[in-house]
């Protein structure tokens, strides 16, 4: 479970790109949450910025989305979304997109995004295993 890609080209005030969080060879999957840490002097990111992918209820499932809510942790803010699914057939299996995240440039230089806190569940609320890409690097 991480982000799509590992780096983000926001050259210009007010550029708005786009990455996604992906999970890749789960069984099962019920449920999932994530915390995404970032530097809000050089990006923005709000509820409106931050949605919920087709994978989670690609078999069918339906899938409510919680959050995004946003904190602050130190001198970063804190993007915690999750996602859960009812239904009575099993969820999705293979890999595909969680979420869709929209980050907007505020300032130009150099920071860090961090991918933490990453749970994945199946359908019984029984953690699934998975390995999480950490970090992202935008803006250069």
């Amino acid at each position: 479970m991480g982000l799509n890609r590992s780096r983000l080209e926001l050259l210009q005030l007010g550029q708005k790109d786009t990455v996604l969080v992906t999970v890749q060879e789960v069984e099962n999957l019920g449920a999932f949450q994530f915390d995404i840490m970032f530097d809000p002097a050089f990006l923005k990111l709000d509820s409106s910025s931050v949605a919920l992918g087709n994978f989670l209820a690609s078999s069918k499932r339906t899938a409510t989305q919680i959050g995004p809510l946003f904190g602050r942790s130190s001198l970063r803010y804190k993007c915690s979304l999750g996602a859960v699914s009812s239904g009575n057939i099993l969820g999705p299996h293979g890999s595909g997109a969680l979420a869709v995240v929209v980050f907007e440039a505020r300032a130009l230089g150099t920071t860090t995004v961090e991918f933490k806190n990453a749970l994945l569940t199946d359908i019984k609320g029984i953690r699934i295993k998975a390995r999480t890409s950490q970090n992202l690097t935008p803006i250069d």
